[in-house]
């Protein structure tokens, strides 16, 4: 691992965790140097500073363009998905746009069934895909790195994977989406992020379910996070209402700590990302991920347990 992954690691500090119910929350901090101030997603869109919509009229199910109007640059986070155009998408890997640019974005279906336009231009969804569905195109998007094909996800299996996610919900989707899944489980998420909230200046987050590891996220920006935090612990409650087992969860912040640790193990390969930066990625026995890389700072670290 590089002197600045291993900098950074050493500069996280982990706050006392919040449970409810199934789920732990270890709040992380960090004392490294931000990065260029940045807008995430949503607060782009809902300022009406980019617009995002399908390559051309005809669409490609791999892409969507991403309009910057904004003078900042525009941080997408890998696993937010995107609603509306001629199908609901997933974004691929975490983008930094820069100021007043219109980019080709590489994203991947989570709407199997339709192929027709709801919308001129896609919406915010407000959540990060569930945490087993990111680790699942993750791996394949890092596969696809390694044989130098781009940023390409196996799109068999995530839609192999929305479909479970609406079987073992019993919800029926008439374009298996995992939208519609979410949206059914809506009243039990929004109890999840009531009793879950994210602490000043918080940046990231280790989070677990029924007593083990299953993921973290961590931003340059203690305000971004704020708008992040939401979509951030979504992504790992559709896992825990389907799966609950009871259980306690013993010393998470230590266990958390020793997350990061193995992470100084792994294998790491630096690739070009679509956007400004480098994507770094991360594979190990116990830990796998990636992290945006710009200049000498780490934009946005996404881990999961191998």
């Amino acid at each position: 691992m590089n002197t600045l992954l291993t900098e950074y690691l050493s500069r996280i500090e982990l706050r006392e965790p919040e449970q409810f119910k199934n789920v732990v929350i270890v709040p992380v901090f960090t004392s490294a140097t931000a990065a260029p101030d940045y807008l995430t997603l949503t607060e782009a869109l809902q300022q009406q500073l980019a617009t995002i919509t399908e390559v051309s009229a005809g669409g490609q199910v791999p892409n969507v363009k991403v309009a910057n109007h904004s003078d900042l640059f525009l941080l997408l986070v890998d696993g937010e998905e995107l609603i509306g155009a001629r199908q609901n998408r997933t974004l691929n890997t975490s983008i930094l746009l820069a100021a007043k640019s219109e980019t080709i974005v590489p994203v991947s279906c989570t709407e199997a069934g339709r192929w027709s336009y709801k919308s001129a231009a896609f919406a915010d969804a407000g959540y990060v895909s569930p945490h087993k569905l990111r680790k699942i195109k993750s791996s394949s998007v890092a596969a696809s790195l390694k044989a130098a094909m781009g940023h390409k996800s196996d799109q068999q299996a995530v839609w192999g994977k929305v479909a479970n996610y609406c079987v073992a919900s019993q919800v029926e989707s008439p374009t298996s989406s995992m939208h519609d899944t979410l949206a059914a489980r809506a009243n039990e998420l929004e109890e999840f992020l009531r009793n879950l909230r994210p602490l000043p200046n918080q940046q990231g987050l280790v989070a677990f379910v029924n007593g083990e590891v299953a993921g973290a996220d961590i931003v340059s920006s203690a305000r971004a996070y704020q708008v992040l935090h939401s979509k951030f612990v979504r992504s790992y409650i559709l896992d825990a209402l389907l799966e609950q087992r009871p259980g306690r969860i013993e010393k998470p912040r230590e266990r958390a700590a020793s997350f990061f640790e193995a992470l100084k193990g792994c294998t790491e390969r630096i690739h070009l990302v679509v956007g400004c930066g480098e994507d770094h990625r991360f594979e190990g026995p116990g830990v796998g991920g990636a992290a945006l890389v710009a200049g000498a700072d780490i934009v946005h670290l996404n881990l999961y347990r191998n």
